[in-house]
């Protein structure tokens, strides 16, 4: 076994935990916009017509803190172990990566992570898992950014997790993808349940933030993360 702490601690806890401020401080910047509905942001709002329900948001808080700690950094320390001590994960290295390779990295993790996150998620609307499983995320049908995570445990591990290391534990990257992997795909996710569509998304012919939003208040349409998926199975909604 190797005996170096260093990769253990760096993947299994300083990238989760990094992850995990950028995750609170985003989405904390976004409760405070549907808290105050300051207008001239607030006018970017999709769904004016649901607002904040607060006394929802101490239940929102303990399943965050639920499934982040119960979830998400035991398998991110598992996925450390197997890193240092197997053939799979990430590469060990302090070096950091070319511009290429961090560009390859990245469209490995978000091709890898669409197929999965795809399959997965209109697997937890299957009718047997859906009532006991995913209808908990759907509880928001106006989701707010903080929300990307409320889910069920299991829904946490198979739907968020497991689609966002899968291209890392198979195919490898090194530590520095695979942080910025994890906070683009958190940022990404919390801007498609924060429910606002600011003028940036539409100079940009950004399908997001109201693909996801749709899927929120449709259920059945919108699974994936990019669209592709949905488009080539015909579940696509605009």
């Amino acid at each position: 076994l190797n005996t170096d702490f260093f990769p253990l601690i760096l993947i299994g806890l300083v990238i989760p935990g990094l992850v995990m401020v950028i995750y609170w401080i985003h989405g904390l910047l976004h409760l405070l916009l549907d808290m105050f509905q300051w207008q001239p942001i607030y006018q970017y709002k999709i769904q004016q017509n649901k607002p904040l329900n607060r006394s929802r948001l101490p239940s929102l808080f303990y399943t965050l803190v639920k499934v982040q700690l119960c979830v998400f950094f035991p398998v991110c320390l598992v996925f450390s172990w197997i890193s240092v001590n197997t053939s799979y994960g990430l590469s060990i290295t302090r070096e950091l990566p070319s511009s290429r390779a961090l560009f390859l990295h990245q469209m490995g993790y978000a091709l890898v992570d669409e197929v999965l996150f795809y399959a997965m998620h209109r697997l937890a609307h299957h009718r047997s898992l859906y009532r006991h499983v995913h209808k908990i995320h759907h509880e928001w049908t106006a989701p707010i950014a903080l929300a990307s995570d409320y889910c069920h445990p299991v829904e946490h591990l198979l739907v968020n997790v497991l689609p966002n290391i899968a291209y890392g534990l198979f195919l490898g990257s090194d530590p520095f993808s695979y942080l910025i992997w994890w906070i683009i795909s958190y940022l990404a996710s919390q801007t498609n349940h924060s429910g606002y569509r600011f003028p940036t998304a539409d100079l940009l012919q950004e399908a997001q933030p109201n693909f996801h939003d749709l899927h929120h208040e449709k259920f059945n349409t919108n699974y994936g993360s990019m669209g592709v998926l949905d488009w080539l199975l015909g579940t696509l909604t605009k």
